[in-house]
């Protein structure tokens, strides 16, 4: 079957990366995390300590790229766990407002999907990063199940949570990501909406494989 690009959108903690990760899995194509590759780069400005001019003047050293076992790679080095951390987490939302970052880290997507047979969740994949790929999902759920679900997570985890402040900042995330001026979150016309507010992780990867399997014949 010929090798397409599947672009998965969606606002933050709708469980776009761990659906993206298994339908890359099932479809032995690989997975990108665009949302890895700024965290990358808020990464490299905090190793570096470089101020946002800095950053932007040394924008193009930074290389970025990913394998088969959804490590991540900043400069050859694996990052995988470091861009998750608290600092870095801090610092992402500033750094993806940047227009000049922004349309770098493009630039580096549009390379991964040169030779198609990729999965990429992010914010802008179908209205910019891809626009002519043929399967393109919103996905999304309550911001009640997304806040409770990132709540059981940090549980999980052995972190303390509070369900109301992450209900908020789900709020909050969501109006800034729709409101940016730099590729804000939007449904495109032809993007498949899948609320996945009752649906297992499960039930969501088979949708969107069957989807998949009707738009490539």
């Amino acid at each position: 079957m010929k090798k397409e690009i599947i672009v998965i959108d969606g606002p933050a903690a709708s469980g776009k990366s761990t659906v993206a990760k298994l339908v890359a899995q099932k479809l032995n194509y690989k997975y990108i995390d665009s949302g890895a590759m700024y965290r990358c780069v808020a990464l490299y400005k905090l190793e570096n300590n470089l101020s946002i001019g800095q950053l932007l003047n040394n924008i193009e050293k930074i290389k970025i790229d990913f394998d088969n076992n959804n490590h991540v790679f900043l400069n050859d080095k694996d990052v995988s766990d470091l861009i998750r951390s608290t600092e870095v987490s801090k610092l992402v939302s500033e750094i993806a407002k940047i227009s000049k970052i922004r349309a770098y880290l493009v630039s580096l997507q549009q390379s991964y999907g040169k030779e198609k047979g990729i999965v990429m969740d992010g914010r802008d994949i179908g209205s910019v990063v891809f626009p002519e790929a043929k399967v393109k999902i919103y996905q999304v759920a309550s911001v009640e199940t997304r806040a409770k679900r990132r709540f059981n997570e940090l549980l999980d985890n052995g972190k303390s949570a509070d369900y109301l402040e992450i209900c908020n900042n789900i709020k909050k995330r969501d109006y800034d990501d729709m409101n940016r001026e730099v590729s804000p979150l939007i449904k495109v016309d032809d993007a498949y909406e899948l609320d996945t507010s009752n649906m297992s992780i499960d039930e969501v990867v088979n949708k969107i494989i069957e989807i998949f399997n009707e738009k490539v014949k």
